[in-house]
């Protein structure tokens, strides 16, 4: 934990940009007047923030792709949450029933995610 908290004080005292203001008249400087002097100095160039995305758009091949490993996963999600929520039935398969219904619906719903997920 130490470590974490050296790394990010460290990190945070690399990135942070320099802060400085110009020297006042004398210690009874006032506040407002202090404030207008003060500068922020940066070597990293401006980043924008824009608040609408710019236009992105994915091909159909893109959208499949994510369609087909959202599903893939969405078939092991769907068997593991089947098997387990089939009622305890004491024979040796347990949970096989549940998995066997879980997969196919697992695996529509995460081809519809993965779909939706690569639309923009």
């Amino acid at each position: 934990m130490r470590r974490f908290a050296a790394l990010g004080l460290v990190s945070t005292l690399l990135v942070a940009p320099a802060a400085g203001a110009e020297p006042g008249a004398g210690p009874a400087t006032p506040i407002r007047s202090a404030i207008g002097k003060v500068r922020f100095a940066s070597e990293a160039p401006a980043k924008r923030y824009y608040l609408v995305q710019p236009a992105r758009t994915n091909s159909a091949a893109t959208k499949a792709s994510a369609a087909i490993a959202v599903g893939f996963l969405g078939v092991f999600a769907g068997a593991w949450t089947g098997a387990m929520l089939q009622p305890n039935c004491r024979c040796q398969d347990q949970g096989l029933t549940g998995a066997v219904i879980g997969a196919p619906i697992g695996a529509v719903l995460g081809a519809i995610a993965g779909w939706r997920l690569a639309a923009p």
